[in-house]
């Protein structure tokens, strides 16, 4: 009997295809037709399950900050000393966030999104607080901040070009920031 795959919701085919549709052509690209045609389902499904786009946009993104937040909450609550801590903070700015190209895209296509719109931008502002809330359980709380902007800056850089910082030079980095912030262990 071959392995079986997970059944997935009506609702989160549309949220995939309608962040598909959002990575490839910015939030205003997305369409009933569109996401239809990314989630191989009709167009009066879209309307039957979401009042209008908007409404399916935003929860589509509030289905990709929630995932990736809990992502990276389970994988810093894992880290039990400096060491696995890096190993998490590197792995986030590496091949656990960029392992679809398409991830970082729309990670920065919502921040653009939120720079623009107070409901995105609170959105953001809860993931944020999320993810610090995860790095605060090994740091004082004001070096969240600078470790998200390390590793953001490195997410960006990366994802861009290939100019960015390597796992070593990053890792470099964070134990320096983070020694300096009184995390030794």
């Amino acid at each position: 009997m071959p392995p079986s795959r997970p059944i997935i919701s009506t609702a989160e085919k549309l949220f995939r295809g309608t962040l598909a549709v959002a990575t490839e052509r910015g939030p205003r690209g997305v369409t009933y037709r569109n996401v239809a045609g990314k989630a191989g389902t009709s167009v009066g499904t879209i309307k039957y399950h979401f009042a209008d786009l908007e409404e399916l946009l935003f929860k589509s993104f509030e289905y990709y900050v929630d995932s990736v937040a809990q992502r990276y909450v389970d994988d810093l609550r894992d880290a039990r000393s400096l060491s696995e801590l890096l190993d998490v903070l590197v792995g986030i700015t590496g091949q656990r966030m960029l392992s679809d190209p398409n991830d970082a895209t729309l990670m920065y296509t919502l921040y653009a999104h939120a720079a623009r719109n107070d409901r995105y931008r609170a959105l953001v502002r809860r993931w944020m607080a999320r993810t610090r809330g995860a790095l605060g359980a090994h740091m004082p709380t004001g070096l969240t901040i600078e470790i998200e902007a390390i590793v953001e800056g490195a997410i960006l850089q990366k994802a861009i070009g290939e100019d960015g910082p390597s796992d070593a030079q990053l890792r470099r980095l964070l134990t320096t920031v983070l020694r300096a912030g009184g995390v030794t262990a």
